[in-house]
């Protein structure tokens, strides 16, 4: 087992120490009971240590984070001593405060750290590495009792954080010190400690990451084992991305189909589902319409269509999927992610999947409508976000769901547009330079004005996700949580 013990003592406590002591001599070397914290915006006070951990609510505990309290102090001109209090408060803090929800994990990236992880980090960094080894082990605990999300945020240590950015997590405390630290650089620190030995073999850090690193498929099979949904998704995608098809190339999408066999896929969709419906049954008396579909579903649900489609819903398709018969399932999966909509804004991934299945499936003008609206959300949307990828990736992604619109379904999308003057060439279901370039003047104009009103009513998408899956214009068409959930059972 991990402890702190498996560190050279000598190593940080005595870099930590001695480098303190030399800053203390080169400022009024004195310890004072109260001292100045003079935050770069606002108030100055007076605080004892003891006081300011006081002020401190639980509702703010972890965005209080050390290097933030060192920054303010020192601003203050407290010296060594008075900031390695404060170093060592933030430690024993930590080791007593309640390590749940958001502080575990991420409530908007499912299997990722919550608050918590960066706290320990800096105070690793600042020589404190008890509250860490403590975070871990609470990992490891709930993995051990049952916890999937446990399970697979310990592999997602091992896959990203260890393994591929530790340096740059120690730059970024740095940084963030060293800005505004004349007394206490933490560049200089970090030097110290690396002299240290923090890179050695029998460092805390370098055994950690072997262990986590040796553990990521087991701990990836154990949130698979307990039908945790994302443990699949970091599986099929080496724990690098959620995202299963979007921007891989055919090479890298042959190797993924080869690797997810129809089995790892039923597995997968079936934990997606279950995550998404886990509620139901203590939802005795509730209306289906009423059950709250966990946010994290958005992702996940696309993620399984395409695993189901092999990529059909994706621009990242093989030639001779994209067009072809889709899985009902499949699509009820895309509803699925629509149902999970919340007050953040919709992403054009989830609005190009969502207009295609609409499209595909449409049976009457008000179905076509609602396909061409949301093809021309996420289409404005897409064109408006040139600045975020490449150009060639840009251009290929918007030529893509172009092509996938049928004529039915641009001709209602002339219409509207028409009606603002932003197509002014025949209705004939065609995607000619005319719709092209009143699609680009849409995105540009929507990604600008987010203030209500938008320039656009009826094109431009609504800032709260979860009130254009409720508008009457959707709404009719968005397959019902209790039919999908009939099929899931069936």
């Amino acid at each position: 087992m991990l402890t702190y013990d498996n560190i050279s003592r000598n190593f940080l406590g005595g870099a930590v120490f001695l480098f303190l002591a030399i800053l203390s001599c080169n400022v009024a070397a004195q310890d004072r009971q109260t001292c100045t914290w003079a935050p770069e915006y606002g108030d100055q006070k007076e605080f004892t240590v003891e006081q300011y951990f006081e002020q401190i609510t639980p509702a703010l505990f972890w965005i209080k984070t050390p290097v933030d309290a060192l920054q303010n102090f020192d601003r203050g001109g407290c010296d060594g001593s008075f900031l390695n209090l404060v170093i060592e408060g933030h430690s024993k803090a930590a080791l007593n405060h309640p390590l749940e929800g958001d502080a575990l994990f991420d409530e908007h990236s499912p299997a990722e750290p919550g608050f918590a992880f960066d706290y320990a980090l800096e105070l690793y960094f600042l020589g404190q590495g008890e509250f860490l080894n403590t975070l871990l082990a609470k990992y490891a605990e709930l993995r051990d009792s049952g916890n999937g999300e446990a399970a697979t945020t310990l592999a997602y240590f091992g896959g990203v954080y260890f393994l591929d950015s530790l340096s740059a997590q120690a730059k970024r405390v740095s940084d963030r010190l060293a800005e505004d630290h004349p007394f206490l650089s933490a560049k200089d620190l970090l030097d110290s400690a690396r002299i240290h030995g923090l890179e050695d073999d029998d460092s805390f850090i370098s055994v950690t990451t072997k262990s986590l690193e040796n553990d990521i498929d087991s701990n990836l099979q154990k949130g698979m084992d307990l039908a945790y949904a994302p443990a699949f998704a970091r599986y099929v995608t080496n724990l690098r991305t959620m995202d299963i098809c979007n921007g891989l190339n055919l090479d890298l999408l042959v190797e993924y189909r080869q690797k997810l066999s129809s089995a790892g896929i039923e597995k997968f969709v079936s934990a997606v589902e279950k995550f998404a419906f886990n509620g139901i049954a203590s939802s005795a008396g509730q209306s289906p319409t009423d059950i709250t579909i966990p946010s994290d579903v958005r992702a996940l649900s696309i993620d399984a269509a395409n695993a189901l489609s092999m990529c059909g819903f994706d621009y990242s398709a093989l030639p001779d999927d994209h067009g072809s018969e889709l899985p009902v399932r499949a699509h009820d999966l895309v509803h699925l992610a629509a149902h999970a909509w919340d007050s953040t804004w919709p992403d054009e991934n989830e609005l190009f999947t969502l207009a295609y299945s609409m499209q595909e499936n449409a049976v009457d003008d008000g179905a076509h409508y609602a396909a061409a609206r949301l093809f021309v959300n996420a289409l404005s949307l897409h064109a408006g976000n040139d600045f975020v990828i490449d150009k060639d990736t840009h251009d290929k992604i918007l030529d893509f769901w172009f092509g996938a619109m049928n004529k039915r379904t641009v001709v209602e999308a002339q219409k509207m547009m028409k009606e603002y003057g932003l197509y002014r060439s025949g209705i004939d279901g065609i995607v000619g330079r005319g719709f092209r370039a009143g699609i680009s003047k849409i995105g540009k104009s929507c990604q600008t004005d987010y203030l209500e009103p938008v320039p656009y009513p009826n094109l431009c998408v609504d800032p709260v996700a979860a009130k254009n899956k409720s508008a009457d214009w959707l709404k009719p068409y968005l397959r019902p949580l209790s039919e999908i959930e009939a099929r899931v059972q069936n």
